[in-house]
């Protein structure tokens, strides 16, 4: 039988499955937090993974969170959506802390095409391709669409 009183990277992630996430808080020391995490990425269920990063985000100092959740390819999307859908302010300072600035221009291009009104939209367009202006290196794909997007509008008038 599994000891509960000492970190068990695995069953913690085996008890999540089960709606009972208790047992992640025995993980304290960072490398059982790091094995928490890819057990949890062993799982494919991003439920779980994100329970985990909400977990590392609470429980890692800032440096350490963006080292090991910023920089993985399974956690970002994950983490980002989160963000997205439940707190859009902790989104942007998030993508621009870590350097995720495509997913960030990304989102702001998303916005400004569902953008109504002209004003705002002629605005948020501007605002966005400066900030892909001062990106060139990652965001010239994103720039061009921009471009595009821009040069439509000013046909349809």
């Amino acid at each position: 039988m599994e000891q509960l009183d000492k970190p068990n990277p695995k069953l913690a992630i085996e008890m999540i499955a089960k709606h009972k996430d208790m047992y992640i808080y025995l993980c304290k020391t960072v490398e059982t937090k790091l094995q928490l995490l890819e057990e949890a990425k062993l799982t494919n269920d991003p439920n779980i993974i994100l329970t985990i990063i909400i977990f590392l985000n609470s429980s890692l100092n800032e440096n350490l969170f963006g080292i090991i959740v910023m920089n993985d390819k399974i956690c970002v999307p994950i983490y980002l959506q989160y963000l997205l859908a439940t707190d859009y302010e902790n989104f942007e300072t998030c993508c621009l802390k870590y350097g995720k600035l495509k997913e960030y221009a990304k989102e702001k291009a998303k916005q400004i095409v569902l953008m109504r009104n002209d004003i705002e939209r002629d605005k948020a367009l501007k605002m966005c391709m400066e900030f892909c202006e001062k990106h060139p290196e990652e965001l010239n794909q994103l720039y061009l669409l921009l471009t595009q997007l821009k040069s439509n509008k000013s046909n349809k008038k």
